[in-house]
This record gives C-alpha cells, structure tokens and sequence, in this order.
C-alpha cells in the first residue's frame, strides 16, 4: 500500500516477519492487540502496528518517526483516528491476516 505525504512516498506492508516481530517484542498474540471489549485497535497498538508496516520497506524507520508521519498525515491529509484504524484494516486484509467484507 503506498502512501503519499507531500512530495515522499511510503510503502506500508504488513510481512510475517514483522508482525511475528512485533508479537516477540510485545510479548503477545496479534489478537491480543486489539481492545477485547470493542474489538478496535487501541492507539498503543496502531502505532505499534503501522511502525511494523513502515520497516517492511523502510528498515531506518523508527517508532518516534511513525508517529511523526501520523502527525504530518494528520495534519496535512486531515487523518482521523478512526481513518487510521480503517488504513490499518485494510493492510491487514491485503496482507491475507483477515479477510475483507464481500
């Protein structure tokens, strides 16, 4: 998934690798990063998880530079919370983790 802010490019992708990375890190299952009781991602885990989509193709990207670029898209792209939870959910659904509304 590409994603565009001013004149850079992003490429998120969520690999096995780096989610089984970020499970070892966390010391949990992927399931358990989500917010049991609404099932939404909580902000700790959103960004935990777009970190891990951004080192896929940007190996230098570290946990403060994610959230600098989700504040530049929020300032810039007009992001919501909720915009990111749906950007997310759709790397998860390209990456074959869950399957997509028909």
């Amino acid at each position: 998934m590409l994603l565009k802010l001013k004149d850079k490019e992003y490429t998120l992708r969520l690999s096995l690798k780096e989610l089984w990375g970020l499970e070892q890190r966390e010391q949990r299952s992927l399931t358990k990063l989500f917010n049991e009781d609404e099932g939404a991602l909580v902000i700790d885990s959103a960004v935990k998880i777009f970190h891990a989509a951004l080192l896929s193709n940007h190996p230098d990207m570290t946990l403060e530079d994610a959230l600098d670029l989700y504040e530049e898209l929020v300032e810039h792209e007009g992001m919501t919370f909720t915009k990111f939870q749906e950007l997310l959910e759709e790397l998860f659904e390209k990456s074959g983790l869950i399957q997509g509304e028909d």
